[in-house]
């Protein structure tokens, strides 16, 4: 069985749509919570000595709510940085929000990109805010960088399977951040 199913679902100007649902990504989200325990915590502490839950302790309650609402920020702003480049009215193609049911901040993009250039702003907290200061932890075996890049490797989960779902489109094809869930909207090649 499948931890996630993208609907696919055609739509009347040829448009196709990629989507997870909300609850299909907090499912995925939980998996891959227990994924980097096992694959990147218990590693790091086998390698180094330290487990990396208990440096929180050490850490005042200002800097953790810091720690969460600026990374999160950040977060989005790295989204909206890469697609403000590709899109045409910059800024202006870009939105940000809160869904309190799933206590889920967004970054949308409301202009159509190229594949490579979607998956480009979609990976680029995943990669800069999660996996490079692992790669970096593990090396020098910094507890407190461990848990801020595997912290914001799970904050990713959505953009994970946003970048699941585009292996399956052409690197040049267009594509629309999807507006109500996790995925997008593939336009039809024109000429």
């Amino acid at each position: 069985m499948k931890l996630f199913q993208p609907t696919i679902t055609h739509q009347d100007d040829g448009s196709v749509a990629h989507s997870v649902s909300m609850e299909q990504a907090g499912r995925f989200s939980l998996a891959l919570l227990l994924a980097l325990l096992l694959g990147l915590v218990l590693p790091f502490y086998l390698l180094w000595g330290t487990n990396i839950l208990l440096v929180l302790k050490y850490q005042s309650f200002l800097f953790l709510v810091l720690f969460i609402v600026l990374g999160v920020l950040i977060h989005e702003l790295l989204h909206a940085g890469f697609w403000i480049l590709f899109s045409k009215v910059g800024w202006r193609s870009v939105s940000f929000g809160f869904k309190w049911e799933y206590l889920s901040p967004y970054c949308h993009c409301s202009k159509p990109l190229k594949v490579w250039q979607f998956a480009l702003g979609a990976a680029a907290p995943l990669l800069l805010m999660g996996i490079l200061p692992v790669v970096v932890a593990l090396i020098n075996g910094h507890a407190l960088l461990m848990f801020f890049g595997t912290f914001y490797i799970w904050a990713a989960a959505g953009d994970i399977l946003t970048l699941c779902m585009l292996r399956q489109i052409a690197h040049m094809q267009k594509v629309l951040d999807h507006p109500g869930e996790v995925g997008f909207i593939v336009f039809q090649q024109h000429g």
